[in-house]
């Protein structure tokens, strides 16, 4: 598969190197490669084949286009108790839309508000679909 639009992000420290594959259409990371600091510099020199750490994310957004909207619903729970982000992710997969996934965070600005007189919570949802 060919990618319309990919990008790659070279990370390097003392540590190793880091490279980070995106598909640019879906805003998708593909996948992470590490390589030990002794390993990358033989790459750079040209040695074939040196052995890496590599985690291939899934692939099921790949050439799609993302698609992101904003979620509102109401939110009683307290927002500094023990295990707040958990509760408040699970119901906000529970009321998003079939076919989107809600953002994990909920300590974004403006994410908790108030609504007539009731605590509300905001977030980002996102879906992909196909270019025509």
């Amino acid at each position: 598969m060919k990618l319309k639009e990919a990008s790659i992000t070279i990370l390097v420290e003392k540590t190793g190197a880091r490279l980070e594959l995106r598909d640019s259409t879906s805003g998708c990371q593909i996948a992470e490669v590490f390589v030990k600091p002794d390993d990358f510099m033989a790459a750079l020199g040209r040695l074939a084949y040196v052995p890496c750490q590599v985690e291939v994310f899934p692939t099921n957004h790949l050439n799609k286009k993302m698609i992101t909207e904003t979620l509102e619903f109401p939110w009683d729970g307290d927002r500094y108790a023990p295990g707040h982000a958990e509760k408040l992710y699970a119901e906000a997969k529970r009321v998003c839309p079939k076919g989107w996934v809600p953002d994990v965070s909920c300590s974004s600005q403006n994410s908790h508000f108030m609504k007539n007189g009731k605590p509300w919570f905001r977030t980002t949802i996102r879906t992909w679909k196909k270019e025509a």
